[in-house]
């Protein structure tokens, strides 16, 4: 049996190294799935014949009817209608204390320390004709720094200042010189700053790189968030401009394109500070955020759940708000008819407050990006409110030579260690959340349950409301089961000839169609009855390809949808596991329920087994995370954006969570966050954490690593 295994896993390793991403995906899968539960007593292994034909399953469905997208859309539109704003001051008044201080609770965005030093540095200034550019860096977080180019006319001022937040242009603020310049040549200065983990605060010195996906939505495991730990670095920096002696700290304003544009609105409604703002291709509805392309740094967790982006937009008010959108917008979220939709209901509360003449949007004919109108609009716009000049209308603008973007580089070679990565600090902040986890004595069991509920985003588990059977088709019997939520699970269920009342749960993020039929055909045979369930997201309820093409990494648009709307993909799978065991428990007579799950499917059903209704056994996962500490930014792809839980760190750990169940749990081949396997000491380690916390909880069961001998 070792020498079979050994052989099968080199052809593997060989075939993963030189085929391409699809094929090799297709082989590993086959091969993680046929290893379920090795070196258990429980399930044995038989090795897989890679040239086997898999068969496809029978679909459920009797056409692909896009519910997944259309339920999405539903739950969005509605959102939209609930999220009025009220109609008087008064009412508006308390309604906005409220509102500011659920956006800061949902962000994670926390005051900066008083006592934290900017410890700028200035690496270099060029002197152009009428202005002079800095390159520095300075402290926004503990231990994190930015970089930024200062741009300053010629006096000593004071001069109204405006902070210049960059979109996803890959040079970060490389791209915003002409901003930087047209505002310095106009009398103002211009601070243009790299996005978190953008531009020269990439992962890697000399690489730009997106900061988003899974490597941005990492931060939230961590209890942060891509877009909070943004306006924090915004607003150090506009700690930084108010701390230069030739700023006027009382006219300060903000603008930026797309990704920046987005920054500006939610600086301008968190910090009153900011007297005047023009966010630029970034408004819309946040309705319309749901199942587009958006990066995760324009997501605010659970943020449908009590507002729309028209009550962002309105902590604004009464202060100075200019909307630019382009009619030849590429991304529907952007729309300018998605933006009057907003703009109505901000119209009437600016009218509120007397302050018309303050609030105001144009289109022009333009693709999506920040142009010479958009740079017109803005002068005239700060000349008005920031210097009490002109009538607020386009400003013509000066003319100017563009630097070589070396020359605006802050570290040019090499880069000192204080430039923090998304991945160094998601990995520090995660040692230090799990170090407090680690020093617990004591647990109650009662709250961790109904905390873990709440990092889930479950209020609770929806119940078996209906179910209804179809024809056979193949040994398999169809079934949808209906939640009392109204939500649709479709499944396959296969009795074995000889059935003892045992069933088994066989899991893939990919739906049913990932599971080897090797491996179902062995099941069936050793008496179980095999449960093959398309998991929310999965199968014949994955999104359409209209919403799906283009994904960034796998379930962004749909895990971006969830975590608006309050939820979470592990949440929405837990719930579909109580489904099936309800299911099994009422209408199919089974006495005992087993899982078998791979990759991030192994987090949910080790999550269900914390909360499951007593038929469940035992649960094995395979290749699933023991840990949801940061380790590696070569592997941030490894698992989809459905694995990503709000402040899961903050509450614990994945051995936290296995220690809550009263279950068998066995564990195998266990992997870190970017999917590495784990190191002989590693596996020790790791063991006794997950032994201890189970001592620790007195709850029954076992919990067991597995490693193949290779």
């Amino acid at each position: 049996m070792h020498s079979v295994l050994q052989k099968l896993t080199s052809m593997v390793l060989i075939l993963h190294k030189y085929m391409d991403r699809n094929t090799h995906f297709f082989i590993i899968i086959i091969f993680i799935i046929s290893g379920f539960g090795y070196q258990t007593n429980a399930y044995h292994l038989t090795p897989v014949n890679l040239s086997q034909r898999v068969d496809s399953l029978p679909k459920v469905f009797i056409e692909n009817l896009n519910l997944t997208d259309k339920v999405v859309r539903f739950q969005a539109e509605k959102k939209f209608m609930i999220h009025q704003l009220p109609s008087s001051v008064d009412e508006w008044e308390s309604y906005r204390l409220e509102l500011k201080h659920r956006i800061l609770q949902h962000s994670g965005i926390e005051a900066v320390g008083s006592d934290l030093t900017f410890d700028e540095e200035v690496t270099n200034t060029v002197h152009l004709d009428a202005i002079q550019v800095q390159n520095l860096s300075f402290q926004t977080l503990e231990g994190a720094y930015a970089t930024a180019n200062l741009y300053k006319p010629e006096g000593n001022g004071p001069f109204p200042a405006v902070l210049v937040m960059m979109g996803h242009w890959s040079q970060g603020k490389l791209a915003g010189q002409p901003i930087g310049q047209t505002l310095a040549r106009n009398g103002y200065v211009a601070m243009v700053i790299d996005p978190w983990g953008a531009g020269e605060r990439g992962s890697y010195a000399g690489e730009f790189e997106y900061h988003g996906g899974n490597l941005g939505l990492s931060l939230i495991n961590t209890g942060r968030s891509l877009l909070g730990i943004q306006v924090m670095d915004n607003m150090r920096a506009v700690d930084f401009l108010q701390s230069l002696e030739y700023v006027d700290s009382n006219r300060i304003g903000a603008t930026g394109g797309s990704g920046g544009g987005n920054q500006t609105m939610w600086l301008s409604a968190l910090d009153e500070r900011i007297k005047a703002a023009l966010p630029v291709v970034s408004v819309g509805t946040f309705e319309s955020y749901v199942l587009g392309h958006n990066c995760v740094c324009e997501v605010l967790n659970d943020g449908l759940t009590f507002t729309e982006e028209a009550g962002v937009l309105g902590l604004i008010a009464p202060r100075a708000l200019l909307l630019h959108n382009h009619h030849r917008e590429s991304n529907p979220a952007f729309f300018p008819d998605e933006m009057k939709r907003s703009f109505i209901q901000l119209e009437e509360l600016y009218r509120l407050y007397d302050s018309e003449e303050r609030l105001r949007y144009d289109l022009f004919d333009l693709p999506h990006g920040y142009f010479q109108e958009n740079r017109e609009g803005l002068i005239g716009w700060f000349n008005k409110h920031l210097k009490g000049e002109g009538s607020g209308d386009a400003h013509p603008e000066k003319s100017f030579e563009l630097l070589d973007e070396d020359m605006l580089l802050v570290y040019p070679g090499s880069r000192p260690e204080k430039i923090q990565s998304t991945a160094g600090y998601a990995r520090n902040r995660g040692e230090r959340l799990r170090e407090n986890m680690l020093s617990l004595e004591y647990l109650d069991l009662q709250v961790k349950r109904d905390e873990l509920l709440h990092v889930l985003r479950l209020d609770g588990l929806p119940n078996l409301s209906n179910n209804v059977t179809y024809s056979t088709d193949g040994g398999w019997s169809k079934v949808v089961l209906e939640n009392s939520y109204g939500r649709l699970l479709p499944l396959l269920f296969q009795m074995p000839e000889q059935y003892s009342g045992r069933s088994i749960v066989l899991l893939s993020s990919d739906g049913k169609d990932g599971v080897n039929q090797q491996l179902i055909q062995e099941k069936l045979d050793e008496g179980y009855m095999v449960v093959l369930p398309d998991l929310y997201g999965t199968g014949e309820t994955a999104l359409s390809s209209l919403y799906a093409r283009n994904e960034i990494a796998e379930f962004h648009s749909l895990s971006r949808a969830e975590i608006w709307l309050g939820n979470t993909m592990i949440g929405k799978w837990v719930e579909d596991l109580y489904l099936i065991e309800q299911y099994l428990k009422k209408e199919l007579d089974t006495n005992s329920m087993d899982i078998m799950a791979t990759k991030e499917s192994g987090v949910a059903a080790l999550s269900f087994a914390v909360f499951h209704d007593g038929l469940l056994n035992r649960v094995t996962t395979d290749q699933t995370p023991v840990t949801y500490l940061f380790d590696d930014r070569e592997g941030i792809d490894n698992f989809s954006m459905a694995i990503h839980l709000p402040g899961l760190l903050e509450w614990g750990d994945l051995s936290l969570i296995s220690a809550l169940s009263d279950n068998m749990i066995y564990i195998n081949r266990p992997v870190t966050m970017s999917g590495r396997a784990l190191e002989a000491n590693e596996i020790d380690y790791f063991s006794e954490e997950y032994s201890r916390f189970k001592r620790l909880s007195g709850r029954e069961g076992k919990i067991s690593f597995h490693i193949p001998e290779i």
